[in-house]
């Protein structure tokens, strides 16, 4: 199977960022409501910065 052409890697990642800013900023108001909306976001937030460093850690060119 053949990988997408590197343009076409970029619209396409660049569309789901959009897309998934686009959803939490329009879903805010009501997902503040939760009560531990803001905790969970955090330790996902604090997951995704974690993993992506440990890996640029790794990462050997």
């Amino acid at each position: 199977m053949e990988a997408p052409t590197p343009v076409s890697a970029l619209v396409h990642s660049s569309t789901l960022v959009t897309g998934g800013i686009f959803l939490l900023t329009r879903f805010f108001p009501f997902l503040n409501q939760l009560q531990f909306f803001n905790i969970f976001l955090l330790i996902i937030a604090s997951l995704t910065i974690l993993m992506a460093g440990l890996s640029a850690i790794n990462e050997i060119d």
